[in-house]
């Protein structure tokens, strides 16, 4: 291949990726938080509406503007058949997000996100799921999904690990109303990833 060739081979490389190549948005789940309120107890466990607060951190690796028009987390338990799904229904701010105060940390309704070429944006969701069942522990498998326009099957973004344990679902039972604390509760690999930090002495 003459120079002049390769040339312009680099030439189109490099007008692929800075200007032609499509929209490729790729989406991180950050942070979780649960929230809600309870029903009646029933045994060790409650029937509960679970709110989640989650941050997503959204990047555009292709060229052209890109859309992603909803999203969703389903929660697949890894001890039952236990699922939970939520889709995404206001925009907050994550720093006045106080459980007494949560219509002052409402930015707005949840809407498609646009993103330009080679940019990111990170915004943090209130989510709520239509079901209502039985507050136990938990270990989840995480999944978030992401549709794009005109497309049927979502993307799965993201698989992270959540132990929702007893400890923790205790502590979800006694807020007992929409005033109570939100609980954060962090991934497994997070987890992980710290631990392998540690010097063993």
């Amino acid at each position: 291949m003459g120079v002049a060739a390769m040339s312009m081979v680099i030439a189109l490389t490099v007008a692929w990726f800075s200007a032609l190549s499509p929209a490729d948005i790729s989406v991180r789940l950050n942070s979780v938080q649960f929230g809600g309120r309870f029903g009646e107890s029933s045994g060790q466990s409650s029937k509960h509406s679970l709110m989640v607060v989650a941050t997503c951190a959204f990047a555009n690796n292709g060229a052209r503007s890109g859309q992603i028009d909803m999203l969703a987390l389903r929660f697949d338990s890894q001890d039952d058949s236990t699922q939970w799904l939520y889709t995404p229904y206001v925009v907050v701010d994550d720093a006045r997000l106080v459980p007494q105060l949560i219509p002052s940390a409402i930015k707005s309704r949840f809407s498609p996100v646009v993103l330009p070429g080679k940019q990111t944006a990170t915004y943090t969701y209130m989510f709520f799921t239509d079901d209502t069942t039985l507050l136990a522990p938990h270990k989840f498998k995480v999944s978030l999904f992401s549709w794009m326009p005109d497309q049927v099957t979502p993307t799965e973004q993201e698989v992270r690990t959540l132990d929702l344990k007893e400890l923790y679902v205790a502590f979800l039972k006694q807020s007992t109303s929409a005033g109570g604390d939100f609980l954060s509760v962090g991934f497994e690999e997070t987890a992980h990833q710290l631990q392998s930090l540690r010097q063993t002495k």
